[in-house]
C-alpha cells in the first residue's frame, strides 16, 4: 500500500523558499542525523507549516533521504536549503542542535523534487487525525479518505496538471503533464518510476551519496568531500540525471573517467588505459584493474548497460589515438 507523509515545516524555510521559487528541488533539512523511511522515493511529501500558521502550504515528492554536511547540502542546493548563505545554514541548525556546529557536520538531508509552495489565502486544513503533539511528521495510508480529501482541495487550487498521484500498489511514480487527476472515486495507477526530468543537478548528487552509500564505487572512499556526482554520458547531450546514468566516484577516478582514461565493461569491472598503468605512476590505479564496482542495492540504480558501452567506445578510441 502506498503512502504519503505530512511534515511539520520551519516557516522561515517556508516562507524562504516560497518566496524564491519556483524551484525545480530543494533540501528539507533536519538538524541531525537522520534514518528516513516513512515513505518511498517518489512518494509525496506535504509541507504542513508550523505555528501559528499550523496548516498545510504545499507538497512536492521525496527523490533520497541521507546524511550528509552542511558543506555539501549548501553546494547542492545554495539557498533552495531555505537560507540565504552557508554561515546563515550554519546558525540556524547549531540552534536548534544547541551546540556550535561547523560547515563539516552532519545533517538529515530529505531532497524534495517539483515542490509546490501555495499562497496563505490556499493554505488546506491538516486532517482531522492530526495531532499537535507529532514533533516531526505523520505517514498516511494513500487510500485514507482524510488524503483523498486532501488531493481534492489540492486540485480546486493547482488544476490537474499539478495534482499528486499516489502509489497505491507496488510500483511509485508522478503524474506526467496532462494526465487525470486522481482525486475521491478516481481509481489510482503509477508509473513504475521516478520521472527523471525532475530531478535537477542537486537532487542528482545527493541520489548518487545515497544509493551508492556516500562510498566511491571503485575505491570504496567515505570522505564526502573527495566524492563526485559522475554521469556516464554528459547531461545536456545524451545523458540525463537519472540514477543509471550516474555513479559516485572519487574526484580523481571521475576524472580519468570523463577523460576517457577509464571505463567499465558491460561485467561492471574496470579498466584504464594502458599509461595509467605505467610504473611511474607508482601503481597509485593497478590496484583497481579489473575490480568489480560496488553496485548499488536496487537493480534499477545500477549503472546503463549501453550508456556505460557508449563512453566504453569513447575510451578506447582515446587509447587507441
Amino acid at each position: 500500500m502506498g503512502k504519503v507523509y505530512i511534515g511539520n515545516t520551519d516557516i522561515d524555510w517556508f516562507n524562504h523558499l516560497r518566496s524564491t521559487g519556483p524551484h525545480q528541488d530543494v533540501n528539507f533539512w533536519k538538524p541531525g542525523r537522520q534514518h528516513f523511511k516513512a515513505i518511498d522515493e517518489g512518494e509525496a511529501f506535504f509541507f504542513r507549516v508550523k505555528s501559528p500558521v499550523s496548516m498545510i502550504g504545499g507538497f512536492g515528492y521525496l527523490s533520497s533521504s541521507v546524511n550528509i554536511s552542511i558543506k555539501l547540502a549548501w553546494e547542492s542546493f545554495g539557498e533552495r536549503n531555505g537560507v540565504t548563505s552557508l554561515q546563515a545554514m550554519v546558525d540556524v541548525i547549531s540552534k536548534y542542535r544547541k551546540q556550535k556546529l561547523s560547515q563539516h557536520s552532519l545533517v538529515g538531508c530529505r531532497v524534495i523534487v517539483d515542490p509546490i509552495f501555495f499562497s496563505e489565502e490556499d493554505y488546506i486544513e491538516v486532517p482531522s487525525s492530526w495531532s499537535n503533539s507529532i514533533v516531526s511528521g505523520k505517514t498516511y495510508d494513500a487510500s485514507d479518505p482524510e488524503i483523498e480529501n486532501l488531493l481534492h482541495q489540492i486540485s480546486l487550487r493547482t488544476g490537474q496538471r499539478k495534482t499528486p498521484r499516489l502509489k497505491t500498489g507496488s510500483s511509485t511514480g508522478f503524474a506526467d503533464e496532462g494526465e487525470e487527476f486522481l482525486g475521491p472515486n478516481k481509481p489510482k495507477f503509477a508509473d513504475p518510476t521516478l520521472v527523471s526530468r525532475r530531478l535537477g543537478q542537486g537532487a542528482f548528487r545527493i541520489k548518487m551519496m545515497e544509493i551508492y552509500q556516500g562510498k566511491c564505487a571503485v575505491t570504496g572512499t567515505a570522505v564526502q568531500g573527495a566524492l563526485d556526482a559522475c554521469h556516464i554520458l554528459p547531461y545536456g547531450t545524451d545523458g540525463d540525471h537519472k540514477a543509471s546514468n550516474g555513479i559516485l566516484l572519487r574526484k580523481d577516478i571521475h576524472a580519468l573517467f570523463d577523460a576517457g582514461l577509464m571505463w567499465i565493461q558491460s561485467d561492471y569491472s574496470v579498466r584504464f588505459h594502458k599509461e595509467i598503468c605505467e610504473p611511474k605512476h607508482e601503481h597509485t590505479y593497478e590496484q583497481y584493474e579489473g575490480k568489480k564496482l560496488s553496485l548499488p542495492l536496487h537493480r534499477s540504480h545500477w549503472p546503463d548497460l549501453s550508456s556505460l558501452e557508449k563512453h566504453m567506445r569513447k575510451s578506447i578510441s582515446v587509447e587507441k589515438s
